[in-house]
């Protein structure tokens, strides 16, 4: 379509009659449409903002969860460690690591 077709077509569209009243009626209901047009557009990307937010702290909730047991893994054989080095000052001991947790291999009695 070229911009003569356009303008025909335009051109040919009626305007619908208005009346006198809507027309001394029409700046106050801009007027009002205005006021309270942003607020509800300010509420909606708030209200937007919290869903992103919210769906972040869940997937870091979710991903914290999800290497939870690694975490209890490495702490829990971590007091193993700890706590045989604290027997180390009891006398010698060669300390072996296997699926079970900690062992003495070799205990020097002396």
């Amino acid at each position: 379509m070229n911009d003569f077709d356009l303008e025909m077509k335009l051109r040919s569209i009626l305007v619908p009659e208005r009346t006198d009243e809507y027309w001394t009626d029409f700046p106050s209901r801009v007027r009002m449409h205005l006021a309270r047009g942003p607020g509800k557009q300010a509420g909606r990307q708030g209200s937007l903002r919290w869903g992103w937010t919210g769906g972040l702290a869940l997937a870091c909730a979710l991903l914290l969860l999800s290497f939870a047991p690694v975490f209890h893994a490495v702490f829990k054989n971590d007091r193993l460690l700890c706590r045989e080095a604290q027997r180390l000052s009891q006398g010698m001991h060669v300390l072996m690591a296997d699926q079970h947790g900690m062992k003495n291999l070799v205990i020097d009695s002396e």
